[in-house]
């Protein structure tokens, strides 16, 4: 530690803004190098000024609005999305999964008889886990249109050991968010002449979406799995039913395909 200067770590520094990380992502190894120098400075093994101690970062441009697509731009972006991708990303649009919760949701928590999926776990950093907050754990209704995608899924699902996951891989596993976005969604927001977005944006959508075809605060939070709602009980059925109106009032496919759901 002692043969590093703020010289080599603002050099750093510059080196990640210049390819191109996030101002915040900037900050975090900013906060992470700076956390090394105040250890080592606790426990005696560093003395005198950290090297951390003036370094520079791009600034973070603060948020006021969220964005969120409308459903034309959602209809849009769907039309150039391939298969298994454009029904993950109509579930979370219709839904208002965070895409861990969708990455992680297996066939035994969908119902399509009654249109509920369960969500019941997260898949974060390479593994799953429980879910963000006790508010998370929720039944949330399924559009038709949802529903039916997610039966097309189903009739091309394969069984074999370990095939459980509704969105999979070859190999069973998980997909992967970062990569889907870069190699899938990106593009197809190009070729739908809409902004780049990311997965969060997609829920975001669903939420903004349900409020505007009627559904109330309370159950909007209900359905986010928001930390800031109201200390309830998971959705009662007549509350899923009730919410079921407003998500059904959400076109986000031009057409309807036939299947048994019709």
């Amino acid at each position: 530690l002692a043969q590093v200067s703020q010289g080599i770590l603002q050099g750093f520094i510059d080196a990640k803004v210049d390819a191109g990380l996030a101002p915040q992502s900037v900050k975090h190894l900013r906060n992470a190098l700076s956390a090394i120098w105040k250890h080592a400075l606790r426990t005696g093994c560093y003395r005198g000024m950290p090297p951390t101690q003036w370094l520079s970062t791009p600034s973070v441009p603060s948020v006021t609005t969220r964005t969120a697509l409308t459903a034309v731009q959602a209809r849009a972006l769907l039309a150039q999305m391939r298969e298994p991708y454009r029904t993950l990303a109509l579930v979370v649009m219709s839904c208002g999964l965070r895409i861990g919760e969708a990455l992680a949701l297996d066939w035994e928590h969908v119902d399509l008889e009654r249109r509920v999926i369960r969500i019941r776990r997260n898949w974060t950093h390479g593994e799953f886990g429980t879910l963000k907050t006790r508010l998370s754990v929720r039944d949330l209704p399924l559009s038709e249109e949802a529903a039916l995608a997610l039966e097309a899924a189903e009739s091309r699902h394969v069984q074999y050991p370990g095939a459980w996951l509704v969105f999979r891989n070859r190999y069973g596993q998980p997909l992967d968010a970062h990569n889907i976005a870069a190699r899938e969604l990106k593009p197809a927001c190009k070729a739908a002449g809409i902004p780049a977005i990311g997965w969060h944006v997609m829920r975001h959508t669903a939420i903004t979406l349900i409020q505007q075809a009627g559904a109330t605060g309370v159950e909007a939070q209900r359905f986010a799995g928001h930390s800031n709602a109201k200390q309830t009980e998971g959705y009662t059925h007549a509350e899923v039913d009730r919410l079921r109106t407003s998500v059904d009032a959400v076109r986000l496919v031009d057409e309807l395909g036939k299947g048994r759901l019709m």
